[in-house]
């Protein structure tokens, strides 16, 4: 869940660098926000729900032969 936090938060100051820069081309400073929230929510939709263990294998599924 740490994990999952901190792309959130490194996301958002992503999208905010994206946002300032649309705010400099005129649209305002609402592209700030937008940029922000976007930048925190969708590396988050697109990492999917969390599952797993730490090898990347899904509970219930075989883990691969060594």
């Amino acid at each position: 869940m740490a994990k999952r936090l901190m792309i959130a938060v490194i996301g958002a100051g992503i999208g905010s660098l994206a946002g300032l820069l649309v705010s400099f081309l005129g649209v305002g400073n609402v592209a700030l926000i937008v940029g922000a929230v976007a930048g925190a929510l969708i590396p988050l939709i697109v990492l999917g729900a969390p599952g797993g263990d730490a090898r990347g294998v899904k509970p219930g599924s075989r883990r691969p032969r060594v």
